[in-house]
Parts: C-alpha cells; sequence; structure tokens
C-alpha cells in the first residue's frame, strides 16, 4: 500500500519529482522513491510513498525491469491464485507489487485488467508503446486524480496535493452545489476546475504528446452461480484468509454490527487467528455501541483494545481531521474514523472492515422503506408528502433516529423511488426542481431496464454512494495516518455471489440483511440480531453549539454567502433557530467545503 504520484513534462525535474513525493509520505511512510525517464521528446516523473506490507525492500517502487518498464502501484491483490494461475506460474512473487507488474506486460490488452480482484490504483509505463497507463479497481476504493495544466500532465492519489503542486485551482457555485447535494464529489463533476477522478473500471492512456484516450475495462458485476455450495461454509473463509495476508499481523476494526462481527466470528473461530481488534467508545449513548461490542469481544474472547472518542474536545479534533482532509469528505464519521484509525495506526498497518455489506446486501433503511413506499397509492403519496413538508422535526441528531427516517421517507413519497433514496443520502435539506432534475440524471448510468428494481438500487448505491462518500471517506481518514484498510466485503467473489441472490432473500419489511443475519443466527452471536443499529457518528449538536452556529453565522455576513444560500435557508442568525438533524448535516457540510476551499486556496469563479 502506498501513495502514489507522478507528472509527465518537457524537462527532467528531479528536484520536483522528489519534492512532491514527499507530500504523500503519510501514505507510505517507510519508503518514499522517485524515477525519471525520457518518453519520447518529454520526460515521466513517477513517485511513490511506501507503506510496507507485503514484501522485502526489493519490492520498493517504482518497479523496473531491464527493458525500463516501470509501475507505482497502490493496493493489495486478494485472490492472487487466479493471476499466477493465468500467467502459469507456480512460485510466489515476494509481494503482489511484483505480481501486477508481471500480469501488465504480459496480458493480451488491458482489458484484462478485470481479472483482478483488488483494490489498486496504478501507473504503468509501457515503454515499448512509450504510453503511461493509470487505472483504478473496479468499485474505486483506492483514488487516483489527474490534471493537465499547459504542458504538463500530473497525477496524484489525493487531490489536495494534486492542488498544492497546480496552478490556477478554481471552483465555482455549481460545483458546490453539486457538491453539497449529492453528499460528495461524482466521476464527471469537477469540484476543482479541471482536476477529474480516475473512474472506477477504467484505464487511461496518456503519450507523450499529452493524448489522453479512456477506455472502460469493466462494466458491471454479474451474479455468480454457487449451485451446491455453502457460500459461507465453503468460500467465505477462503476470502477472509485472502485479506489476512501480509507479512505482518492484520487486525480488524470492530463496531458492533453484524458485519464486522461477524468477521470477527469467522476469523477467530472457523480460521483459528487471533486477531487484534480495535474500537471507538462514545460518551454519549445515542452513538455508543461498546455494550455490544465488548459483549461480541467478551463471547468471542477476542484481544480489543477501545478508544475513548474525544466529545470534551471536540473543536480541536475536528480541526485537526480537516487539516488531514487530503480529498473532500462531507460526511461527519470521518471525524471519528480519522479519530479511530490515527489511535489504531499506533499498533498496526493494516486491518480489515466491513464497509459494503450495507450495499450489497440491503441494508440500507431505504431499502425496506421503498417496499412500503410501493404499497402506497401516489394520490395518498402526494397528500402525505405536502404534510410532513410543513412539519418541523427537531430531536437526535443521527439521521438513523426513527423521527428523522420517518420525516424523510414521508417527505418525499410523491418522488421517484431512486430520487428519494438520493435525497434520503444528501445533507441538502431543500431541494427543488433544478436540484431533483440533476439528481435524477445522475441515476440514469446506473438504472437498467434489464435489471430489477432492488438491483438497480443496489448498482446506484455501488456506484454513487459507495464511490462518493464511504470509500473517500475510510481511504482518507486512514491513509493520511499510514493505516492500510482492507474492505472483505467488497471482493469480487462477495459481490458476485450477493448480485446472485434474489432480493426477497435480502430483506423483507421487517429485518434487512437477511443472509449474513442468518449467519449470525448460526454463531453464539444471535443477541446482534436483536440489538439496533447506532451508525458511526459523533454529536452535530455538541458541534454546533460549539462552532457551527457562530461559524454559519459568520458566513451569512460573509461574500461568500451567495454560495451556499440555496442550503442555508434564510439571511438570518442561526442562534435560535431549532435545529434538525438534517440541518445539522447540512450545516456541516456547509462547513467542511467552505474550509477545504479556504485551506487549500482555492479560488471561487463568479
Amino acid at each position: 500500500m502506498c501513495g502514489i504520484i507522478g507528472f509527465i513534462s518537457k524537462e527532467a525535474d528531479e528536484n520536483k519529482i522528489k519534492k512532491i513525493t514527499d507530500l504523500i509520505s503519510h501514505r507510505g511512510p517507510d519508503y518514499q522513491n522517485y524515477s525519471v525517464i525520457q518518453m519520447n521528446d518529454k520526460f515521466l516523473h513517477l513517485g511513490s510513498s511506501r507503506l510496507s506490507i507485503r514484501g522485502s525492500e526489493s519490492e520498493n517502487m517504482p518497479m523496473i525491469d531491464d527493458e525500463n518498464n516501470q509501475l507505482i502501484y497502490n493496493g493489495e491483490i486478494f485472490d492472487t491464485e487466479k493471476i499466477y494461475k493465468i500467467l502459469g506460474i507456480n512460485k510466489p512473487f515476494q509481494s503482489d507489487t511484483r505480481l501486477l507488474f508481471e500480469y501488465l506486460k504480459k496480458m493480451k490488452s488491458y482489458g484484462d485488467i478485470k481479472n483482478i480482484n483488488a483494490m489498486f490504483s496504478f501507473a504503468f509505463y509501457d515503454q515499448a508503446n512509450k504510453e503511461l497507463i493509470i487505472s483504478i479497481d473496479k468499485l474505486g476504493i483506492k483514488p487516483l486524480f489527474y490534471k493537465i495544466e499547459k504542458d504538463t500532465f500530473f497525477f496524484s492519489s489525493e487531490m489536495r496535493s494534486l492542488v498544492s503542486i497546480t496552478n490556477k485551482n478554481n471552483t465555482s457555485k455549481e460545483a458546490i452545489s453539486k457538491l453539497i447535494y449529492f453528499g460528495g464529489n461524482y466521476h464527471d463533476d469537477e469540484f476543482i476546475e479541471n482536476i477529474h477522478a480516475v473512474k472506477p473500471g477504467e484505464f487511461i492512456k496518456i503519450d507523450s504528446n499529452l493524448n489522453i484516450r479512456k477506455e472502460k475495462y469493466f462494466e458491471k458485476f454479474e451474479p455468480s452461480s454457487y449451485d451446491n455450495i455453502n457460500f459461507f461454509d465453503e468460500i467465505f473463509p477462503k476470502i477472509i484468509d485472502d485479506h489476512l495476508q501480509a507479512d505482518l499481523p492484520v487486525s480488524l476494526f470492530l463496531s458492533g454490527g453484524i458485519d464486522s462481527s461477524l468477521l470477527a466470528y469467522y476469523t477467530k473461530v472457523k480460521l483459528g487467528k487471533n486477531l487484534n481488534h480495535f474500537s471507538v467508545r462514545f460518551s454519549e449513548s445515542s452513538y455508543d455501541e461498546s455494550d455490544i461490542f465488548n459483549r461480541v469481544s467478551k463471547t468471542l474472547d477476542l484481544n480489543k483494545q477501545e478508544f475513548m472518542f474525544p466529545s470534551n474536545e471536540i473543536d480541536g479534533l475536528v480541526e485537526e481531521s480537516l487539516n488531514n482532509m487530503n480529498n473532500v469528505v462531507l460526511d461527519s464519521s470521518f471525524v471519528p474514523t480519522y479519530y479511530l484509525c490515527k489511535n489504531t495506526a499506533k499498533h498496526t498497518k493494516a486491518v480489515i472492515s466491513g464497509d459494503g455489506a450495507d450495499e450489497l446486501f440491503g441494508g440500507y433503511e431505504w431499502y425496506r422503506g421503498i417496499k412500503y413506499w410501493e404499497l402506497i397509492p401516489m394520490p395518498i403519496k402526494r397528500v402525505i408528502s405536502d404534510l410532513f413538508s410543513k412539519i418541523n422535526f427537531g430531536g437526535s441528531s443521527s439521521y438513523l433516529n426513527l423521527r428523522n427516517k420517518i420525516n424523510y421517507f414521508f417527505k418525499f413519497i410523491a418522488s421517484d423511488p431512486y430520487v428519494q433514496m438520493l435525497i434520503w443520502q444528501s445533507p441538502s435539506t431543500k431541494f427543488d426542481d433544478k436540484s431533483i432534475n440533476l439528481i435524477s440524471s445522475r441515476l440514469k448510468e446506473y438504472i437498467s431496464v434489464d435489471s430489477d428494481f432492488y438491483n438497480n438500487l443496489r448498482n446506484i448505491d455501488l456506484g454513487l454512494y459507495l464511490y462518493s462518500n464511504i470509500l473517500p471517506k475510510v481511504d482518507t481518514a486512514s491513509m493520511s495516518v499510514g493505516l492500510e484498510v482492507r474492505p472483505v466485503f467488497l471482493d469480487d467473489r462477495i459481490i458476485e455471489y450477493a448480485f446472485s441472490l434474489e432480493n426477497s432473500k435480502n430483506l423483507s419489511y421487517f429485518r434487512n440483511k437477511i443472509p449474513l443475519r442468518k449467519e449470525i443466527a448460526k454463531t453464539n452471536l444471535d443477541f446482534l440480531n436483536k440489538e439496533k443499529k447506532h451508525g458511526f457518528q459523533f454529536s452535530l449538536f455538541n458541534w454546533s453549539e460549539s462552532v457551527g452556529k457562530e461559524y454559519i453565522n459568520r458566513l451569512y455576513k460573509s461574500e461568500y454567502f451567495n454560495l451556499y444560500e440555496a442550503f442555508l435557508y434564510e439571511k438570518e442568525p442561526l442562534s435560535n433557530k431549532q435545529i434538525n438533524s438534517n440541518i445539522l448535516r447540512m450545516y456541516w457540510s456547509v462547513y467542511v467545503t467552505n474550509e477545504w476551499i479556504i485551506k487549500n486556496n482555492i479560488d471561487i469563479k463568479s
């Protein structure tokens, strides 16, 4: 695991590539290196900052062969046996970096990247064709950004480093609106003008003339047949074991939820491995799940360490987390995620996590909500929507709170169900026809007439919510402190299994994630099926009282107000306004966006 960065320019500049490689050293504090090679009439500069988890120093990057092909790579391959078999190699390499290098050189076409079951971003120099190829994995677990400025092509694992090494970094009111409406930055949206994200399942070829050719190596996951096979008995343990492969002990994030607890059970009971487990405890009961994960830990006799979230020092922690936010992340759970990663990194370099299970197995409340939505006639939906639009729901700052769930569901009950789902996710609380149309247009590439309703929902979750929210949150928080997080449930084999299930097997009117709940029911952790999900959050109410209200009030009075007026409602102080969870999420998103713009010296175009 590492950070990668580089550029193609007219002149060789060894000092510059050395300097910018240092910008991503937090992603890989163990080893930094770079190379400069001629690429026709230009020069290719490649920099790598390595977090050493697999392989010796001989596997450091840039990796170079005798023909001057080169590779810098960020990621992990989890089904290495498959690639070894394709290559016809029996003796394993010291690292999956070497394996990827050999595979890229020998595969028939770059479309064969689809065979790699991994999280990755890489930059590969093809000496024979004098081309640089950059790519990321099928889901976008490991990000990569690029920008062309005059006669130079830049790329980096992080948006912030790309901003710092290029000029004229601008944003606009429209870009800010899209960012906040969608709760994150999506594929084709440029939050920073001319800075692009490599899309999941895409590779890009860049020649010495800086011509860019984009191609898809992967479109969508297909169901796999597991006839006469018990997936969780025969395949799931192997997948987990693949994700535990390293030259040092791998640990586990234990939240107390079904997903991470199932991983804890399988590693301890099925695989016989005694991992270290790390958790976060909160002083606020509405967010704290310590009773649950401590019961899991006691039942399984786990090695567990918990960190107390410093609610009384929230201002300083928020500021620290923003200073380490190298990619824009609007989800407020970034703060406790960063805190967990920061403290875990003091004990280990790599952990596995339960991220992705909700997206694959219908874990979010909108899935069950849509089942109820289908039962209500449209005329009644319109009446209900009008009624709830006039109600101000106060209460808990957690949008998982029952009262907030009801508010969201009924307020937008007359909307298209796909649109309704994205509205649920969005931190914005104010939607007009323009924003609704914007959301609707965004969904088209994920909705297929050949897929049923719930598979379309899952594709939207994987392609939008996961990609724009969950994955950048975890990557940014973990890699800012040199910690690798491996999301086991996003393994190709599990995704293909999930797509093979009939949707009735994933959820009912009363339960979600039924396949995982059935497996938990077979274990001594069956009590988890009776527990309610809290969500990994901290109190935005506390933040609002200490920082949020004052900050937003100042923003009202500033020259920037017109950028956020679509989200901030009335031009008046907020000290006396009743604040609910949805408004708090919106305040937070405005706060993070504005701070990121200021901290990174982004110019705002009129």
